[in-house]
């Protein structure tokens, strides 16, 4: 197995990838959905995007087969296509972040599982809770902390619901402890 997955700048910079994938994608009998996809496309169009020939590279390096096709380097590349290491500062494309913390004021402070029998609540942490806008999904998503130290993933349809009413519930063993501990050191 290679160890460099391949960037859509490789296929850019590099005919002789584009072949590799275009000849690999050409004779490919098998069924996984991507290259099946990419197969038809081709087929329909003629030519296919960079980041679906570099979808298809990266298919061919987890093949055996399809891995011996690829230039015989370390990483994967053929050294002509290896960036000059004196002009990789010069040509260094900014990333897209992926997510954007957005500035809020958090006005619950209570997380409480949804479930009939649950018997807890658990208090936030409100100063490292974040709401975060996914760039690539263009949605916004919570980031919550709670005083347990407990990983909770939180969705609109998910399992936990922010709220200031405890609901007649006892607070979880963690989060009192652990806010019990931080009100005595704050003293």
């Amino acid at each position: 197995m290679l160890n460099a997955k391949y960037t859509d700048e490789d296929v850019r910079r590099s005919q002789e990838l584009t072949d590799i994938a275009l000849r690999y994608l050409e004779g490919y009998q098998g069924d996984f959905a991507f290259l099946v996809r990419a197969k038809n496309y081709l087929e329909a169009r003629g030519t296919l995007p960079a980041a679906t020939v570099r979808g298809i590279l990266n298919c061919m390096r987890s093949d055996p087969y399809a891995a011996m096709l690829l230039p015989s380097t370390p990483d994967g590349r053929s050294v002509s296509d290896r960036p000059a290491t004196t002009r990789r500062h010069l040509t260094a494309v900014p990333q897209r972040p992926a997510y954007v913390v957005v500035n809020t004021t958090w006005k619950m402070q209570y997380l409480l599982s949804t479930h009939k029998i649950a018997e807890v609540y658990h208090v936030l942490r409100i100063e490292y809770c974040q709401l975060r806008w996914y760039t690539h999904a263009r949605a916004f998503a919570p980031k919550l902390y709670v005083w347990c130290s407990k990983d909770f993933t939180y969705s609109r349809e998910g399992a936990y619901i922010l709220t200031n009413d405890t609901q007649g519930r006892r607070i979880c063993k963690g989060c009192h402890n652990n806010l019990e501990f931080y009100q005595e050191a704050q003293v």
